[in-house]
């Protein structure tokens, strides 16, 4: 068996691995072969708490070849599953050929041993992570702890990736609404435009009818000037106003053969809203369309990206909130320094966001004040906690330029932040003069960036690695950039990635 402290290291890695994955599915996958790699163990069970039924159903398993979801439902309170989460405790079932076990697929497979540890949030049940073995084995103290550990991380990770489904699935409905207006909003002719939207209504929310009737012009009658589908008998039915400054124009009904739940009703309200607004202009402004997009989708995003630091930092102080006094001051170390790491990614994260804020509001004033470069420069490299024999600053010691030093330190610090992550040492810093503007380039070692990912390079969450970074950084150097009358560039350097900051000055 692997020390102590490895053991505890990767259960790091089980608990990293799991806030890095958003999909259920994928996090089940990941977290159950480490602990199966980490505990030695033959199989590993996941099974989640059904609220309604009162029952743990199967979720996920290793070294188990049967289907787990055809394995029985398991009654809370009943059997070795149903004990450890009823009884909120560790249990360890010597033989369970002497215990009683729900599921009989263990059996058949030969397990011989089970360790079982309830999955808490908050004190409540929501699930049991069990593990087994084929030979007859003596689970210690140090085995129990171990996967509680892990299945208290796990805990919060299973939950986590729960609210971002429950969130992603609204966002995608409320961008297939956007999609549909957008689409909508291109067409001049009235009926193409009624047809389109409803059949776009229609496949989004699943729905058996769709009718949309305006009010006539003179006789104010209501004439039908668009539908899909037939209602059936039995189907649930919604009618909502299609109004424009308090006055109605006519009317959105659906029918389907689901009720429809709040979300579903909240959203139908909201394409009769779009619709309306469509109707009566005809058409909107695109630009503004794709932009209430885009402010969706980033803050959906962006309430990720926090969501997973704070969930880590959570996560290690509740772990040490809970079980402080029976870990060892390594383990106790290690979670305070994780805690503290996470906590600091989510401080940077929160003014990265705080930043974009702020340039998209147009609130960040330029304060231009007479500035000696290489000293800004030789500033911001000491606080970028950068090693001086890493950076090379090519810049002569009497040149002055008229600028804001804010834009210089938030330009340059993200730049000197990627290089550091993404190139390798060293990273040169040179400046030119070109008539009434400077040129800063930051230039590293690496190998550079990919003809795939240049174009995006200044999106917002663009990473060049898959969950390293907030990937935020270029955009907020960009906008400064840009706030400040110049502009940030991505050029191939000779050994690496290069990037140009141009910024006018009234320097002479």
């Amino acid at each position: 068996m692997r020390g102590e402290n490895d053991r505890y290291r990767r259960l790091q890695a089980i608990s990293d691995a799991a806030l890095s994955h958003l999909e259920l599915d994928e996090l089940l996958a990941e977290l159950l072969v480490r602990v199966r790699d980490v505990l030695e163990v033959d199989t590993v069970v996941v099974l989640l708490v059904d609220e309604e039924a009162q029952v743990l159903l199967p979720r996920a398993a290793v070294g188990v070849e049967e289907t787990v979801e055809e394995g029985p439902p398991v009654p809370l309170g009943k059997g070795f599953a149903g004990r450890v989460a009823a009884e909120r405790t560790p249990i360890v079932v010597d033989d369970i050929a002497h215990s009683e076990v729900i599921n009989p697929v263990l059996g058949r497979k030969g397990i011989k041993t089970l360790l079982g540890v309830p999955l808490l949030v908050g004190g409540a049940p929501i699930g049991v992570l069990h593990v087994g073995s084929l030979v007859n084995r003596v689970f210690d103290p140090a085995d129990v702890e171990l996967l509680q550990l892990a299945a208290d991380r796990a805990a919060l990770a299973i939950r986590h990736a729960n609210l971002f489904e429950d969130e992603r699935r609204a966002r995608l409905r409320l961008e297939h609404v956007q999609e549909v207006t957008d689409i909508s909003l291109g067409r001049l002719d009235v009926d193409e435009l009624l047809a389109e939207l409803l059949a776009r209504l229609f496949e989004i929310l699943q729905l058996s009818s769709a009718s949309l009737w305006l009010q006539g012009d003179e006789d104010r009658e209501s004439v039908v000037r668009a539908s899909a589908g037939s209602p059936s008998a039995g189907d649930s039915e919604l009618v909502v106003p299609l109004t424009v400054r308090s006055e109605s124009i006519g009317g959105l009904r659906v029918t389907a053969a689901h009720e429809l739940d709040a979300d579903e009703i909240h959203l139908v309200h909201l394409v009769a809203e779009r619709a309306a607004l469509a109707l009566e202009k005809s058409r909107v402004d695109d630009d503004s369309q794709r932009l209430d997009r885009l402010k969706l989708n980033f803050v959906a995003i962006a309430s990720h990206e926090l969501r997973t630091p704070a969930a880590a930092v959570y996560g290690a102080l509740a772990t040490l909130r809970g079980r402080g006094d029976t870990l060892s001051p390594a383990v106790r170390e290690e979670l305070s320094e994780a805690a503290f790491e996470q906590s600091d990614r989510l401080r940077r994260l929160i003014e990265q966001l705080l930043d974009l804020s702020r340039l998209d509001a147009r609130s960040v004033n330029i304060e231009a004040q007479e500035l000696v470069v290489r000293e800004v420069l030789e500033d911001v490299v000491r606080a970028s906690n950068l090693l001086a024999s890493d950076v090379v600053i090519d810049v002569d010691a009497d040149l002055t330029v008229v600028a804001d030093p804010l834009v210089i330190d938030r330009v340059v610090t993200n730049l000197l932040v990627n290089a550091r992550s993404y190139g390798r040492p060293p990273i040169r810093l040179a400046v030119a003069r070109n008539g009434s503007s400077i040129t800063i380039a930051v230039e590293d070692s690496g190998e550079g960036i990919s003809e795939e990912l240049a174009p995006r390079l200044f999106g917002r969450f663009e990473r060049g690695r898959e969950g390293h970074g907030s990937g935020l950084g270029l955009a907020i150097a960009k906008a400064y950039a840009t706030a400040h009358g110049g502009n940030l560039v991505y050029k191939a350097g000779d050994r690496g990635a290069r990037f140009e900051l141009t910024l006018p000055t009234g320097s002479n």
